[in-house]
């Protein structure tokens, strides 16, 4: 497929020039009411931040897709759940919503977009014989899609803790998906879906990057999270090339990973598991002694090299990805859990006041 060069450049530098001026509107929005982490949440620690980066992402979203891509149910879908799941995420920024309660709007949300938008997971490649495919029947794609999609968009809203995490890791995880989507011919609509979010998240990302100045909120993260969960199934399950299924794991396999150690972690210590908690791993590493600054450089690494082996990898065989995948999670989880590394004891209760 031939892909309007010309077009994707200027889409990419109006999404970030869009965003990079509407956020610094919405930090003074922000602070004008009160819209702040500290305000509404009690966090005293990097004072009045604002909380309305979200809505700096979603406009330019909106409105280029709006004026770009000719109508369709997928495109309608696809922008009437965004906009939705912002509200959600704002809702929960103003009154902080109980957990479960924002998750089932999450589900309702989630649902009609696929349903709307007939946006599902309908077949796999096959791990086992390369060549082959997996085909999924309702009622099944439409709960496998909803599950996925669901973890996506709670896994980014888990792992944005730290300034410029949550933004950083999407641009990277976008950026292998449009490699991956010329690479195997997609569609022009689906390379112009993720150039927008690239562009507008590299344009909010100069007043996110620590010391941020302005917080996405949950109207952000959880635009991010859905919006990333859908163009996983647009652009790796549901065409007639289906690359591995362990590809889009690896591409997101910070989110996924701390979403799992988080899971798993709650559950043995007997926690409520929809109850937010400091051992992260973005937490874990402030508390070996890394700096902020750091610990953010350290999880874009990791990212990129899993993303790098997706992308270079991705036809390989699932049982070889899949030992790499628990490698990683291993190495990760006795770094960061079990204590393996000399802590610097300044800094780290630097990072704890």
């Amino acid at each position: 497929m031939k892909y309007e060069i010309w077009k994707i450049i200027i889409v990419f530098v109006s999404s970030w020039a869009f965003c990079f001026f509407l956020t610094p509107l919405f930090r003074k929005l922000g602070k004008h009411f009160s819209i702040t982490d500290r305000s509404l949440r009690g966090k005293p620690a990097k004072g009045e931040v604002p909380l309305l980066g979200g809505w700096a992402l979603y406009l330019p979203f909106t409105f280029l897709i709006f004026f770009l891509i000719p109508p369709s149910s997928q495109r309608n879908a696809f922008l009437l759940g965004s906009g939705l799941m912002v509200l959600l995420g704002f809702v929960d920024d103003l009154y902080d919503i109980k957990p479960w309660i924002k998750l089932l709007f999450q589900i309702g949300i989630i649902a009609m977009t696929i349903y709307i938008g007939n946006i599902e997971i309908t077949f796999v490649s096959n791990p086992f014989n390369t060549g082959k495919y997996i085909y999924i029947n309702e009622p099944f794609a439409f709960l496998i899609t909803l599950l996925w999609v669901v973890a996506i968009t709670n896994a980014l809203n888990l792992v944005d803790g730290l300034d410029g995490l949550a933004s950083g890791l999407s641009i990277i995880s976008l950026i292998a998906f449009s490699l991956l989507g010329i690479i195997m011919k997609r569609s022009e609509t689906l390379l112009l879906y993720i150039t927008i979010l690239i562009g507008s998240n590299i344009g909010f990302l100069r007043y996110n990057f620590p010391p941020a100045s302005i917080f996405l909120g949950d109207a952000g993260s959880l635009f991010l999270g859905f919006t990333l969960g859908i163009i996983t199934v647009l652009g790796t399950f549901k065409t007639a090339t289906v690359v591995s299924l362990m590809v889009p794991i690896l591409i997101l396999g910070i989110p996924i990973l701390d979403t799992v150690f988080a899971v798993v972690r709650r559950t043995i210590e007997g926690k409520n598991i929809f109850r937010a908690d400091t051992a992260h791993i973005h937490h874990r590493l402030l508390d070996l002694g890394f700096t902020e600054r750091q610990s953010v450089d350290l999880i874009y690494i990791v990212s990129i090299i899993l993303n790098v082996i997706a992308v270079l990898f991705r036809n390989i065989n699932i049982v070889i990805l899949f030992l790499l995948y628990a490698i990683v999670g291993t190495s990760m989880f006795f770094f960061l859990y079990r204590g393996f590394f000399k802590r610097n004891k300044s800094i780290v209760k630097n990072n704890r006041k």
